[in-house]
């Protein structure tokens, strides 16, 4: 029996979407229930209702960014496992989101 991980995916693209989505449906003696949202307010009301076991977060979204989008989600969800996507490949972004206990 496939394990059930209750996932929050917090991205405003598309095609970064679908791609995320594959990849879960893909994963071997998981079941990913995934719950999208597009943004930090979106989140912010689903986790009202709900938790979550993981949640994936873009950190360019319309409503934050960077570390700033990390703390808050954090702040949402401090005994969630977060996972931080990103695009930026800067080094000093990466330092600091690791000294902020992100993985």
């Amino acid at each position: 029996m496939r394990e059930n991980i209750y996932t929050l995916l917090i991205e405003d693209d598309e095609t970064a979407i679908v791609g995320i989505l594959k990849c879960l449906e893909t994963a071997p003696g998981v079941n990913y229930i995934v719950t999208v949202v597009k943004s930090l307010i979106e989140a912010r009301q689903v986790l009202m209702s709900f938790s979550f076991d993981l949640v994936i977060l873009d950190v360019t979204l319309p409503n934050g960014r960077g570390i700033n989008c990390i703390r808050q989600a954090r702040d949402m969800t401090p005994n969630t496992l977060l996972v931080v996507l990103t695009g930026n490949d800067c080094e000093e972004f990466a330092l600091e989101a690791f000294n902020e206990h992100i993985g």
